[in-house]
């Protein structure tokens, strides 16, 4: 169903030129049926050898295969709707090859979030910077900084799970993330950076920083976040 939206063929003909592959060239192979989200059925179908899969894609000059990649990504994203975070992963490397690197991140970020869900600490880690990496290029506007502090976030409690909270990686993680927080001036995120900082310096064993940090937490939150004070005090 992919392939046939993509080069706005027939769906009966695509079907007919798989089959003919694989009964008669043994190139693919039929792995199942299937239906998207939105009730189009479709045919999934892999390469009976990854080479073959391979030495085609490295035939593509890098213009198309960018403008496939972006294609196949908006056709998948339609296709599968509210439930698109399910195939971030792919979405995500899509976008990133048809150079939508802004898109790209944001697929990363969720797909980082699904991988923390299920505990892939080192995958969620892999996949957050992978993001982080592509909005280096992106110029430097105020939804770049939001992405980049979404991400920041996202990788946070990966990070601290793989590396520990107050190993060195996990406080450059924090200081930067809040740097970007108050650039867009205390954004709710803020109060979720300030107690992974928090944490940080308590896990660390530096008390005193701890202590200084829960000492600006707490009037920052009696003011603007009421709901929060049980962490200030806490913190405290």
């Amino acid at each position: 169903a992919v392939v046939a939206q993509v080069l706005k063929q027939d769906a009966d003909e695509v079907e007919e030129r798989l089959e003919k592959l694989e009964r008669v060239f043994a190139f693919v192979k039929l792995v199942s049926e299937a239906e998207f989200p939105n009730r189009t059925l479709t045919l999934k179908y892999r390469f009976v050898h990854v080479l073959y899969q391979n030495a085609l894609y490295a035939s593509l000059r890098v213009t198309r295969k960018a403008t496939l990649s972006r294609e196949v990504a908006q056709t998948l994203e339609g296709f599968c709707g509210e439930q698109r975070t399910n195939v971030a992963n792919a979405l995500a490397a899509l976008y990133e090859v048809g150079r939508e690197y802004a898109r790209a991140a944001d697929y990363y970020r969720l797909a980082a979030e699904h991988a923390t869900q299920v505990f892939a600490w080192q995958e969620a880690v892999v996949l957050a910077r992978r993001g982080l990496g592509l909005l280096s290029s992106e110029p430097d506007t105020t939804a770049r900084t939001r992405q980049e502090l979404a991400l920041q976030v996202t990788l946070s409690v990966p990070l601290g799970a793989c590396r520990g909270l107050a190993s060195e990686e996990s406080r450059e993680l924090f200081t930067r993330a809040r740097e970007l927080a108050q650039q867009l001036g205390d954004p709710p995120e803020l109060w979720t950076i300030m107690v992974g900082q928090w944490r940080s310096y308590l896990v660390g064993g530096d008390n005193n920083m701890a202590l200084k940090l829960a000492e600006e937490f707490l009037p920052l939150v009696r003011a603007k976040v009421p709901a929060a004070m049980i962490w200030a005090h806490q913190m405290m």
